[in-house]
């Protein structure tokens, strides 16, 4: 195998990949300690992150110090769809997004060492095959880091809406046992805490909020954080009673029971789908045994007239076989 250094293009090609992977971490480091911040002003100034401080558990960083470094500065403002999924998929965290340019980051410089490993030791006439391939392994890398955000915001939107009638019957309870809403909401909280974490976090944050800037502004911003059905219904209902003067108590205790009904009619929904799916493998589990009882004496009656006429014919051609030797004998001439 020729070493990729007796080829010009291809030694070429390694250093300055080479070059680029030694440079880039330094490059990095460099930018960071030119515009080094103390704290992240974008997320200081989203409510949902600057309330919330004193409510979230502190925690170090999945690389401890390592991670600001390799994370570095962001060359842009990190898009306001990709600041939504980490709020749906409850990334509260003031230095989420921090270690999400760091996972980003050390995934890529993997897999651009990988690749200049691979291209190290390849024939130069492999190289440009490899190359694409490594590239592409390269952006699949930089992928994995999004790919696990959107499996974050499914994940924590289905525990919410599966922890969310709970919920709903702990504030309607409270309200029509005379309790105010700020109370219920804060009193929801510390019950769900140790069994619905995702739901117990975010009434801990609305009440927070609520403290701070009044309830219909933490209610808008819950509604906006997590945008599913349950949780805009339950914000729209709270803040028209409020702005009205009606009776919320009796509002949520209504719409508890409906979203109850709802959720036992989609029950009944999907077992009734179930059911249906489920006579797909009946059948054909039947099919084999109808196969089994309908086919099987006509076949073991074939096996069996087929044996004996191979029995028949053997018998024949032996009795020929026998005459035709006793033929033989008696027309043969005598010494």
């Amino acid at each position: 195998m020729t070493p990729i250094f007796q080829d010009s293009v291809s030694s070429t090609l390694f250093w300055f990949l080479a070059g680029l992977a030694v440079a880039m971490p330094a490059i990095l480091l460099v930018l960071r300690r030119r515009t080094r911040p103390e704290i992240d002003l974008d997320a200081v100034r989203d409510p949902a992150f600057a309330d919330l401080l004193p409510d979230i558990k502190p925690r170090g960083m999945f690389l401890g110090s390592l991670t600001s470094d390799i994370a570095g500065e962001p060359f842009f403002k990190a898009h306001p769809e990709l600041r939504a999924e980490m709020l749906r998929a409850g990334w509260y965290h003031p230095q989420s997004a921090t270690e999400f340019r760091a996972a980003r980051n050390l995934l890529t410089f993997l897999g651009l060492a990988g690749m200049m490993g691979w291209l190290a030791v390849s024939p130069p006439q492999a190289i440009p095959f490899r190359l694409l391939a490594g590239m592409g392994l390269v952006i699949m890398l930089m992928s994995l880091p999004r790919l696990w955000l959107g499996w974050a915001v499914r994940t924590h939107s289905s525990r919410l809406e599966k922890e969310m009638p709970l919920a709903l019957e702990l504030l309607a309870l409270g309200g029509a046992a005379g309790q105010t809403l700020a109370f219920s909401l804060d009193h929801a909280s510390r019950e769900l805490a140790a069994t619905h974490q995702a739901v117990a976090r975010d009434l801990a944050i609305v009440s927070a909020q609520a403290r701070m800037g009044g309830l219909s502004m933490a209610l808008q911003a819950w509604a906006e954080r997590q945008p599913i059905p349950v949780v805009r219904n339950l914000c729209q209902i709270i803040d028209q009673g409020l702005k009205l003067g009606s009776d919320v108590s009796a509002n949520l205790v209504d719409y508890s029971t409906a979203h109850c009904a709802e959720l036992r009619q989609q029950a009944l929904a999907r077992a009734s789908r179930a059911s249906f799916w489920l006579l797909i493998p009946s059948v054909f589990c039947l099919w084999v045994a109808a196969m089994i009882v309908m086919v099987g004496p006509t076949y073991l009656e074939f096996t069996r007239g087929r044996a004996a006429t191979a029995g028949n014919l053997k018998k024949q051609i032996q009795s020929v076989g026998a005459a035709g030797r006793q033929r033989a004998a008696a027309n043969a001439p005598a010494p």
